[in-house]
Parts: structure tokens; sequence; C-alpha cells
């Protein structure tokens, strides 16, 4: 087998001009910032999007229970809870299947 042998290698500018080396990496620090800087702007425009769309639902569900809530009072008699006055019959399944 042939041995490889790997050199560590630092990360080196391509230029040999210093001035364009620090104004590429103050460039590319500036780029790193204001893509940090994006991402948590459009995080925050999502989680206020989502809690918009939260709070609309949130509210239409309440709204809805409140008003089927009402409806269902103003249908309730007034004795309602009091006693159930009905006749019934009892039914045999024994007698029913004979006849």
């Amino acid at each position: 087998m042939v041995a490889m042998q790997f050199e560590r290698q630092r990360f080196r500018f391509s230029g040999g001009n210093p001035f364009m080396n620090a104004l590429t990496a103050v460039l590319g620090v500036v780029a790193l910032i204001a893509g940090i800087a994006f991402g948590f702007v459009a995080l925050l425009i999502f989680l206020v999007a989502a809690l918009v769309f939260a709070s609309v639902v949130g509210l239409r569900l309440w709204w809805f229970n409140r008003r089927f809530r009402g409806a269902a009072t103003k249908q309730r008699p007034p004795s309602a809870g009091a006693i159930i006055d009905g006749d019934y019959e009892v039914v045999d399944r024994d007698q029913k299947r004979n006849q």
C-alpha cells in the first residue's frame, strides 16, 4: 500500500496584497453578519405571522363556541333539567319475534 500523507494546510488568502486581504476579511465578516441579521428578521416575520394566524383561529373558535352556547341556551325550555313526563311501553324482544 502506498502511504498517503496529508499536510495540514492553513487558510491563506490568494492575493499577495495585504490591503486586499484585509478588505476581503472585512467584507466576509460583514456578509456573515448581514446573513445572520437577515435570518433573524425572517424568523421574526415568520413568528409574527404564526402568532397572528393562531390569534385569528383562536378568536374564531371562541366566537363560534360563544355563539353556539348562546343558541343552545335559547332553545332550551325554561323547565329543562326538571321532571321529564311521558308514557312508555315495554317491548319484549322474544314477543316481537314470535309475531
